[in-house]
């Protein structure tokens, strides 16, 4: 997959932009900094002088090492409805679906377990192999597993729950050597869900799991 950097900077006014690089995306006026920075330094690049020149090199060689290392441009995917894919079977994965259905505002995420048709055939289309110690979540910008699947999750639930987003910042080895710590003992803390305890969903609930519909 390529790994070149995925880079966007929009200036709403003085004080507000929204900054993406990766996928990740910083609004307010930080990004509105950013972006006066980086038309600054262009401008001074353009005209050879030797700040803005040393600024794009710096700029260009640490977006691609980021890219390389830290975080990873998505693979594009045509633009669906966010699906979860989790662990049928595992109690926490379940309370984790429940949380987030409880928590979505836009009501736009849709759930589906691994071990479904329609779970394999999702992770089939998105190039991924069948594994029940991580989440997946599929969404606009790509396939997403472990720590970067349940960050992005997050922040599409509502404050305080999407503020957790900010952790995509640490490197990924590290958020997913935490992910996967909590996967291995799952069922031996949580236990698994055997459907004993099932709770009302309305109509509309219940459309948003794949495998039920």
């Amino acid at each position: 997959a390529s790994k070149t950097p995925r880079v966007s900077c929009v200036s709403l006014g003085e004080v507000y932009g929204v900054l993406s690089f990766n996928g990740l995306v910083i609004d307010g006026a930080l990004a509105a900094v950013v972006k006066a920075l980086l038309e600054w330094t262009k401008i001074a690049a353009c005209a050879e002088r030797p700040v803005g020149v040393a600024f794009w090199k710096f700029g260009d060689a640490a977006a691609n090492w980021i890219s390389r290392t830290i975080l990873s441009p998505p693979t594009r995917l045509p633009a669906v409805r966010p699906l979860v894919l989790y662990d049928g079977v595992c109690l926490l994965c379940s309370t984790f679906v429940q949380f987030v259905l409880d928590n979505d505002e836009e009501e736009i995420i849709d759930f589906a377990p691994l071990q479904s048709e329609v779970g394999l055939k999702a992770l089939k289309q998105a190039g991924l192999e069948a594994d029940l110690s991580t989440m997946v979540l599929i969404d606009e910008a790509g396939a997403h597993v472990r720590s970067t699947a349940a960050l992005r999750v997050l922040s599409r639930c509502g404050a305080p729950f999407s503020l957790l987003y900010a952790l995509i910042l640490l490197p990924r080895p590290l958020r997913d050597l935490g992910y996967s710590c909590v996967a291995a003992v799952r069922y031996r803390l949580f236990g698994k869900d055997d459907g004993g305890s099932c709770r009302r969903m309305t109509k509309a609930m219940r459309a948003r799991f794949l495998d039920q519909r």
